[in-house]
């Protein structure tokens, strides 16, 4: 009996302290990141500048990880490259049984590749609702006596205002 209590409790501080290693590694690995965020976005930048990640979530299941980053994050110019630099960054930092988990990194609510302007977006797909589409409407005003109904590129349906100036231009 009492080598079983001695095995549970032996059993009990190994437990314990491998609890506690995780917690530490999971620290150690927001720091780490933390400082590549920083040393990326000052070398983007071109100016001194902190990012912390502020939380983590690890869901074994679905075997995800979600980064939450400051919102300094989001001030910096996003580009394919540069989140491309970022995951790269994370997955460095992360435990060799956890390199194959999907990575979201998440600033001002938003995840990072959404930060991408349309104009930079080359193997992402490209925000629809971002693009401003000209809604082809009826004219205002029509010349019915105009040998030309309709010209096929230029202004046609769309309406221009324009009025004097006072200045050099």
């Amino acid at each position: 009996m009492k080598r079983f209590i001695i095995f549970i409790f032996a059993f009990a501080l190994i437990f314990e302290s491998f609890s506690q290693e995780q917690k530490i590694t999971n620290s150690d690995i927001r720091q780490s990141v933390s400082s590549s965020f920083s040393a990326i976005y000052q070398e983007i930048m071109q100016h001194p500048g902190r990012i912390t990640v502020d939380s983590t979530a690890l869901n074994d299941r679905q075997k995800s990880i979600e980064l939450f980053a400051g919102l300094s994050l989001s001030y910096m110019p996003m580009r394919e490259e540069t989140v491309k630099r970022l995951y790269d960054s994370v997955r460095y930092y992360l435990p060799t049984d956890k390199k194959k988990f999907a990575i979201l990194i998440v600033t001002d609510g938003q995840e990072i590749s959404e930060l991408i302007p349309n104009i930079h977006r080359r193997q992402t797909k490209k925000d629809k609702s971002r693009i401003i589409a000209q809604k082809v409407k009826t004219p205002l005003i029509t010349n019915v006596s105009s040998p030309v109904q309709h010209f096929e590129q230029g202004l046609t349906n769309n309406h221009i205002a324009l009025w004097q100036s006072h200045g050099w231009y």
